[in-house]
């Protein structure tokens, strides 16, 4: 089953978007702590600290006020109020505002529905060289709305600029267009180029895919440990696909433990059936799995069962595959230890 996500991702339109404009000090703490009010569904209070800031020019404020008129959020829904804050926080160099206002004319809201006037907003960020704009224009021409066609060629177009002024989703974006050839002729090689540097740059999803590709040795040499390493980066941000992936990995961490418990049960159940003791049969074949790995088990069994010769050979065998895992000392106390069990006699 092929891991790497399609490039179509379905895109949120996120009126609430992180903004690009910069509070001064004495406006700072009102806009972050709106912005949290808006984040825990207190939007009474982030009209209450927002409208202020709006209302002496601060963009970021503008358009989330116009976010919340238009959601109906904390304030009773206002279309026409929602535009013309979004206007104000345009006029002042606000790209999310122009993104929303594109949104309400290609859905009609509040103003006649426009899909010249639509496009003519969406594009504005885009083309004043904004590489978040041209993510979003990207990301339209990539899935297709009631105003814009779909067509992954421009769709890469898009992306490209915003990739190659560094941005780290214009970059991931890019990546899967080559990695499922949308737009562009298909080339895993380029598609892990570019993956790799919005991954470098702490992108999630990127990283998750970059591992996927090393897993699957798509534009890389397959690498178990290199995909494991990306999935982790992927997993401590939260990537749920990339924590399911960890698990499923052959020769994962997890996947490690279920195998050798399993092998510990079976070796017990055989050790039991000889007429040893089950408690005792555990406790050292289990001891020897959890200290030295699951190169030892069966070593462990042969002792547990009283086969001191035939334990001796194969710790001996366990050893020279893995020297590093054993030392002299711990062999010592092993084999002092299986002469003091009462295999058997219990």
């Amino acid at each position: 089953m092929r891991i790497v996500a399609k490039s179509r991702r379905i895109f949120v339109f996120c009126f609430l978007t992180i903004s690009v404009f910069h509070p001064s000090p004495l406006t700072a703490g009102a806009y972050e702590d709106g912005r949290a009010a808006i984040s825990a569904g207190d939007y009474r209070t982030a009209i209450r600290l927002l409208m202020p800031l709006a209302r002496r020019g601060n963009p970021a404020a503008q358009n989330a006020v116009g976010a919340l008129y238009m959601e109906g959020w904390g304030v009773k829904r206002n279309y026409t109020e929602a535009i013309k804050w979004f206007q104000r926080a345009s006029e002042r160099g606000e790209s999310s505002a122009d993104w929303n206002l594109g949104r309400m004319y290609e859905n009609g809201l509040g103003v006649t529905q426009n899909c010249d006037e639509a496009v003519r907003w969406y594009r504005k960020p885009a083309e004043r060289n904004d590489p978040k704009g041209q993510v979003n224009l990207g990301s339209l021409y990539d899935i297709g709305t009631k105003c814009i066609a779909e067509d992954p060629k421009e769709a890469v177009i898009w992306y490209r600029k915003a990739a190659m002024q560094g941005d780290p989703l214009g970059q991931m974006d890019l990546g899967a267009m080559y990695a499922t050839g949308r737009g562009v002729a298909g080339d895993y090689t380029e598609a892990v180029s570019w993956y790799r540097k919005a991954a470098a740059q702490g992108n999630a999803q990127a990283q998750f895919r970059l591992g996927a590709m090393y897993e699957l040795g798509e534009g890389v040499t397959q690498n178990k440990d290199e995909a494991l390493k990306w999935y982790q980066m992927a997993a401590q941000q939260g990537h749920r696909r990339a924590i399911e992936r960890i698990g499923a990995l052959p020769g994962s961490a997890r996947q490690d433990a279920e195998v050798l418990n399993k092998k510990v049960d079976f070796l017990v159940t055989k050790c039991t059936e000889r007429g040893n003791n089950e408690t005792t049969c555990r406790y050292i074949i289990e001891f020897e799995a959890q200290t030295f790995g699951p190169k030892f088990v069966e070593a462990a069994y042969l002792q547990a069962v009283g086969d001191l010769a035939g334990y001796e050979k194969k710790l001996h065998e366990a050893v020279a595959e893995n020297p590093k895992a054993f030392s002299r000392d711990m062999a010592t106390q092993l084999d002092a230890r299986a002469r003091e069990q009462c295999i058997g006699s219990q």
